[in-house]
């Protein structure tokens, strides 16, 4: 399944990451300023927020 991190990936575009359905996975992202990002999946059928301070 397809995990999309909005504004956290290389200068400021999308971080993509792919993770199985049941699987886990670390994730290294980028918050370039403090405050909060949304994150979601590639059908929008889930989402939430990461705070960065």
């Amino acid at each position: 399944m397809e995990t999309i991190f909005q504004g956290l990936g290389v200068h400021g575009g999308n971080a993509v990451v792919n993770v199985p359905v049941g699987a886990t996975k670390y994730v290294e992202i980028f918050a370039p300023t403090p405050g909060t990002y949304i994150f979601h999946c590639g059908a929008y059928m889930y989402y939430g927020y990461i705070t960065a301070e």
